[in-house]
């Protein structure tokens, strides 16, 4: 495995929470949710996009940290 690899599966890890992973994928890739689009980004995090709409929406009331 290379390392590019190691951290993909790292962010991806279904072990952890879908909040875990999106808050991993936001830190590893600074505005990448300004790049591509949700439903992608929902794929990539293993979870549907409604699932994905829920936890921006959740998120965004109690951090205010989401665009």
């Amino acid at each position: 495995m290379r390392h590019h690899d190691a951290k993909v599966c790292k962010v991806l890890d279904l072990n952890t929470t879908a909040k875990m992973r999106y808050a991993n994928m936001l830190k590893r890739y600074p505005g990448i949710e300004l790049r591509v689009p949700y439903y992608s980004l929902a794929s990539y995090l293993g979870i549907t996009p409604e699932s994905f709409s829920r936890l921006r929406k959740k998120l965004q009331s109690k951090n205010n940290f989401l665009p």
